[in-house]
Order: C-alpha cells, then sequence, then structure tokens
C-alpha cells in the first residue's frame, strides 16, 4: 500500500505544479511570448545563404507570434503564424512538475530541473527550425519561398518529423516526459527497475506453470445407461 501512496502524493503533486504554472496568470504569458521571440530572432535569423527570418508579435487571436521569410536569393517572402504558449511554455511547464513532483532529494530535483530546462528549450528551438525548414522546402505549399526541393524520401521524412515534433499533440507530451525520465533518474535505478520487472515477469511465469502442474485432473462425469 505504501508505494500506492506515494505514487498518490506524487501525482497530486504533480496537477498541483502543472495546474499553477499553466494557469493563464496575468502577464506571465505575454512575457513568455517577447523572450520566445527574442529567443528566436537572435538563434534562427538566417537558414542557409539565402533564408531570412523574423519573429514578430501578434495582436489577437490563438497566434501570438508571426515568423516572417524571406528567400534573399529571388526576393520571394512568406511566413506563418505560431502559438509560442503551445510550442514553447507547455512543454516547459510539463518538465518542471514532473520535476518537482519526483519523489528525490532536493539536490537532485535542483540538477534535474536545470538540465531538464536546458534540453526542453533544445527541443523547442527544434520544433521551431523543423517548421521553418519545412517552409524553405516549400512542402506547405509556398512554392515561390524555396531555397530547395528536398527529394521524395527526404521530404516524406521532414514532414514525418515535422507532424510528429512540431505539429501534433502527442508530440509535445511524450518528448518532455522523455526528458524527465532522461534528467531524473539514475542508471542504476533503471537497472533496479528493469531487474524487478524481469523478476516479477518470471515469477508469474513460475507460478503460473506451478498452477498448471499441479492442478488436480478433471473428474470423469458418470454416465447413466
Amino acid at each position: 500500500m505504501r508505494p500506492l501512496r506515494t505514487i498518490a502524493r506524487c501525482f497530486l503533486v504533480f496537477l498541483l505544479c502543472f495546474g499553477l504554472l499553466s494557469w493563464p496568470w496575468p502577464g506571465v504569458q505575454e512575457r513568455y511570448a517577447t523572450g520566445f521571440r527574442t529567443v528566436a530572432n537572435f538563434l534562427l535569423p538566417t537558414f542557409g545563404a539565402n533564408g531570412r527570418c523574423e519573429f514578430e508579435a501578434v495582436e489577437g487571436g490563438r497566434a501570438d507570434t508571426a515568423v516572417k521569410l524571406l528567400n534573399a536569393r529571388t526576393g520571394y517572402t512568406g511566413g506563418y503564424h505560431m502559438n509560442s504558449r503551445f510550442m514553447g511554455y507547455v512543454p516547459t511547464v510539463l518538465v518542471t512538475s514532473l520535476v518537482l513532483a519526483t519523489p528525490i532529494s532536493w539536490k537532485r530535483r535542483a540538477w534535474a530541473l536545470l538540465w531538464g530546462l536546458l534540453a526542453v528549450n533544445v527541443f523547442i528551438v527544434i520544433r521551431v527550425a523543423l517548421a521553418i525548414l519545412r517552409e524553405f522546402a516549400g512542402l506547405s505549399g509556398q512554392h515561390n519561398l524555396a531555397l530547395f526541393t528536398p527529394g521524395k524520401v527526404s521530404g516524406a521524412l521532414l514532414e514525418f518529423a515535422y507532424f510528429v515534433l512540431t505539429l501534433s499533440s502527442p508530440g509535445h507530451v511524450i518528448v518532455p516526459v522523455f526528458i524527465w525520465c532522461l534528467v531524473t533518474f539514475r542508471r542504476k535505478e533503471w537497472e533496479a527497475f528493469l531487474r524487478g520487472a524481469i523478476a516479477d515477469r518470471r515469477s508469474g511465469a513460475t507460478s503460473a506453470r506451478t498452477e498448471v502442474r499441479g492442478s488436480p485432473p478433471a473428474k470423469k462425469s458418470a454416465v447413466s445407461t
């Protein structure tokens, strides 16, 4: 019963942390969006020799960031809108909440949170870069903006990566959970967990075989004539 209570307590702490951090507090999302655009303009100002990117604020609607793209070779422009909350804030809050809810020492939590935030921000940059790369590959329909034409296989792989990591909702949940597991738990803890799982499986299989072998033979029913 004690492990169940521990799991329940951790789950409640996770829900509390996630609820508090993801609540639309006044000014929090606006500040995050501003920082999001500032970092994006610093890290992703160009794509190759001729691709130019600029991130600007958008007022109204669900999207808060406009991504303006330019093909400097041809002079064509294009772009799209994105929501920084979906793209970056929610994955960051998810990793933070999972780390804070994990029943380990606070020193380990602090280091896990530091590495987790670093890793999740790398993931966010990859998400944004995939979306821009897709635009410059002409896969979104803006063919005049294209800097290059991907092959059939490379184009399919790019579309798949964009769908899984950038577009889909499960993508921005699964990757943060993986990051949490990677930065929070030590190798010996994973080895102990795997050994326990294998032992439980073998014990269950042995018990099943014992029950089958030890069961009494079925009695034949007498048939009266």
